[in-house]
């Protein structure tokens, strides 16, 4: 695991608190792809959903939601942050980067992020809480998330996903991958494909490798939770 997720499951107590009813933001903005190949993501607390765009542009909308960080802290305090926060775009060599800007300390807010990319564009998604949905996607996937689900519809070539508390599911065209590579420290490991049905192996943590005919890769990994893979006869993906 990159990211140290160890107050990512503590922050996950918090999230029983309510959110404000005030001082939410939305923060929006297109990014031109200019040659760019990939697309990084870093947020600490909140949902994102990735989708290809319809015009080859990059397509960013954040909502910001604020919450009480702690039993002793201030939701007023939460919605200035909120308030000063900002959407940081760079650029890097081929790389573009998303993340929020303007804090100081733990964010007190969770930041849902809906993302919309050409299909082709390279994913690097680093997350601390909240869930994960790509789909229609056929660049790069690389996710490290603290806690929660990864749900994937993807031809990506190679796909990475590492999750520390939270199941993955990922539906995929079999043809495009020589490799298959699932492990859990706790939980069930399934593996779909035509009319067989493979499960992972050990007692407690769980293996699983499946072997294709094509060149991509899959690596999926979670400490606590499941993981389920559809391998389907198409080329690309189907929804459902």
């Amino acid at each position: 695991m990159r990211r140290n997720t160890t107050w990512a499951i503590v922050f996950v107590l918090t999230l029983l608190l309510p959110a404000s009813a005030v001082a939410k933001r939305t923060l929006e903005t297109a990014v031109a792809r200019n040659g760019a190949t990939a697309l990084a993501l870093d947020t600490a607390v909140g949902d994102v959903t990735v989708a290809p765009s319809k015009d080859g542009s990059i397509h960013v909308l954040v909502k910001l939601t604020p919450r009480k960080a702690g039993f002793f802290s201030s939701r007023k305090a939460a919605e200035r942050q909120v308030e000063a926060a900002r959407l940081g775009v760079s650029r890097a060599g081929r790389k573009v980067s998303l993340k929020i800007e303007g804090i100081s300390g733990e964010p007190r807010f969770e930041a849902t992020w809906t993302v919309s990319l050409p299909a082709d564009m390279n994913l690097e998604l680093d997350m601390g809480v909240g869930d994960l949905k790509v789909e229609g996607t056929t660049g790069n996937i690389d996710a490290d998330l603290g806690v929660g689900d990864a749900t994937l519809i993807t031809a990506a070539r190679e796909l990475k996903i590492d999750v520390g508390v939270g199941d993955i599911t990922l539906s995929a065209p079999a043809a495009a991958y020589a490799t298959v590579k699932c492990s859990t420290g706790v939980g069930e490991v399934t593996l779909r494909h035509d009319k067989t049905t493979l499960g992972g192996e050990g007692m407690i943590s769980k293996e699983l490798s499946w072997k294709g005919p094509g060149d991509g890769s899959i690596s999926l990994e979670t400490g606590v939770g499941s993981i389920e893979v559809v391998l389907t006869s198409h080329e690309s993906p189907r929804k459902g």
